[in-house]
């Protein structure tokens, strides 16, 4: 995994950490918002929907310029939830995720999406195939106080020079 790291703001996390692409989104404060979606929704099992989660999942994958014809021919895909502890109802935080086949760990992709409002609440590509957009350009490494030995295009120490 080649990134330069992340931009956090106050409500976003903004990753390029997968080829030097744009790889990744978080809400920022997701704990916080868990708790009061597990204490505000619990649904009764028949609510389930995985169908409309995985549309949502594809839906933002899509917006973000990943390859979702490749993620779907390559990978298979999961889809989960929480269950609460009555086995009666769920929470409807949907986590779905393309796992490479023949590959034993880790994911392709994941996503994970809040169905009531059809909010995404994290995405996330670790398989620098499957991000169709082009890889970050630096035109101006010396402003940022960038190493000069750096490959161009490449920058894989990103700590500021000592003092």
């Amino acid at each position: 995994m080649q990134g330069l790291g992340s931009v956090i703001t106050s409500n976003y996390i903004y990753s390029v950490a997968c080829g030097y692409k744009f790889s990744g989104v978080t809400r920022a404060h997701l704990q916080q918002e868990d708790d009061q979606i597990k204490s505000k929704f619990a649904l009764p099992m028949d609510q389930m929907d995985t169908n409309a989660a995985f549309q949502l999942a594809t839906h933002f994958l899509s917006l973000a310029s990943m390859d979702m014809v490749g993620l779907n021919r390559d990978c298979k895909v999961q889809i989960s939830t929480s269950i609460c502890p009555d086995y009666e109802h769920f929470t409807p935080l949907y986590y779905v995720t393309w796992v490479k086949r023949r590959e034993r760990f880790g994911n392709a992709a994941s996503v994970e999406v809040f169905l009531p409002d059809k909010s995404l609440r994290e995405l996330r590509v670790t398989k620098s195939e499957y991000i169709l957009s082009e890889p970050v350009q630096i035109t101006n490494p010396d402003f940022l106080n960038l190493p000069t030995n750096a490959p161009a295009g490449q920058f894989r120490n990103l700590r500021p020079p000592a003092p």
